[in-house]
């Protein structure tokens, strides 16, 4: 349903990302500015997005937090419109894959190499008839494929 949103192109080299039922705004610059801004922007564009489209997203559990090496000293200002903002300092991560771009599909892509090779391992290891078989694999692909794209 949030295909529309995740289409949204977030800044110069932003993106938007959907995990579970998290909506996920990955805002990249090389100025504090510029993260600042679209940052600050960005609760407001998936308002306007999910009005025009008729759909509701709750802003109501909104965080921020801001990765950086290069500003250790200043950190980019973060005034969105939402009033219950909480800006964290860490974040718990269950399993993460990044890329250049960070899209699911090159993601998904890497999962299906990784997938093939513990097939093969697993063949050695437990024999051919045991495992994870080709069409276990198969049907595993498509359906990420299924749900990401």
């Amino acid at each position: 349903m949030i295909q529309g949103l995740l289409m949204e192109k977030s800044g110069q080299q932003g993106h938007v990302n959907a995990f579970a039922e998290d909506v996920i705004i990955l805002i990249k610059s090389t100025t504090r500015h510029a993260i600042a801004a679209e940052a600050n922007e960005a609760p407001a564009k998936v308002e306007k997005w999910s009005y025009k489209n008729k759909f509701k997203l709750s802003l109501e559990k909104y965080e921020v937090i801001v990765i950086r090496t290069k500003y250790r000293d200043i950190a980019p200002i973060l005034k969105p419109q939402a009033t219950n903002l909480k800006v964290e300092k860490e974040f718990n991560v269950l399993v993460i894959t990044t890329d250049i771009r960070l899209t699911y599909i090159s993601n998904t892509n890497l999962i299906e190499e990784k997938l093939a090779h513990l097939v093969l391992n697993l063949a050695k290891f437990a024999g051919e008839k045991k495992g994870f078989t080709t069409e276990h694999q198969e049907y595993f692909i498509t359906c990420c494929k299924r749900n990401n794209a």
